[in-house]
């Protein structure tokens, strides 16, 4: 039971990415899902730039590209405590 609680969940996805995001988001009553891909010249893991997009159950969508992991987190909690507020 989740409460008043906000839940975000995190995915990687290899095809159909905003799909099945929005599909995982709703399976596991997120609020938001931040999702980000693999494929080539795309890789995530190990380099210090990523690019994602951050969807909320509403289907608000916002799309961080090329930005420093330091960058996506301080703009990922931005948003998403600017929306906790309203609980």
């Amino acid at each position: 039971q989740k409460g008043k609680r906000l839940v975000v969940g995190f995915a990687l996805e290899t095809e159909a990415i905003e799909k099945n995001a929005v599909r995982k988001l709703k399976r596991k009553n997120l609020d938001y899902i931040v999702v980000n891909w693999y494929r080539r010249g795309n890789n995530p893991f190990g380099l210090n730039r990523t690019s994602m997009i951050l969807i909320h159950k509403s289907g608000q969508k916002k799309y961080f590209r090329n930005v420093t992991k330091s960058q996506a987190a301080k703009l990922l909690l931005q948003v998403i405590l600017s929306k906790a507020k309203d609980l």
